[in-house]
């Protein structure tokens, strides 16, 4: 069995989720989430130097204040 197809086979329960929930305006793909990521990540680059609790503290405060719009 191929990965493809494993992957529908398992998953397949969650493919159409946003439709049962069309009141939470779910989108039905990710590319905001992949764009707020790219985002994030072009970001943290930037800030190279950060030590791992003041990257998260970054990440958090991103998240916070992309939530926030």
């Amino acid at each position: 069995m191929n990965g493809g197809y494993s992957s529908l086979r398992t998953n397949s329960d969650w493919l159409f989720t946003y439709q049962e929930y069309e009141h939470l305006d779910i989108p039905n793909t990710t590319n905001t989430l992949e764009g707020l990521f790219s985002e994030l990540k072009r970001q943290l680059h930037s800030h190279h130097g950060l030590n791992e609790h003041r990257k998260l503290r970054f990440i958090k405060d991103f998240l916070l204040s992309k939530s926030r719009k």
